[in-house]
């Protein structure tokens, strides 16, 4: 129960922390393109990780926006998982 709340709140907070550093560096079209807050929030909790390569690809509309969100769900699924994984291998708990 407590590695499940771990990976799921690894997956909320590592993906709003990709998804706002990114946001500080749109430009004012690709600004406009993105979430409103309460989206981007709604989005996070309910898609986790899976946010990530949507707001890529309706911000940046692009192939570049494309490697960006292949880039970014590895970069979110990676970072979210990682801990929880480890805990799990460190007391042999087996799934």
């Amino acid at each position: 129960m407590l590695l499940f709340t771990l990976d799921a709140v690894l997956g909320i907070a590592v993906s709003w922390a990709i998804l706002r550093r990114d946001l500080r560096r749109l430009s004012g079209v690709e600004l406009g393109r993105a979430w409103p807050d309460s989206t981007l929030w709604l989005a996070v909790v309910v898609l986790g990780p899976l946010s990530v390569p949507f707001h890529f690809l309706r911000t940046r509309r692009s192939w570049a926006g494309v490697d960006m969100a292949l880039v970014g769900l590895g970069l979110a699924v990676g970072l979210s998982s990682l801990p929880g994984e480890g805990l799990r291998w460190v007391f042999g708990i087996a799934e």
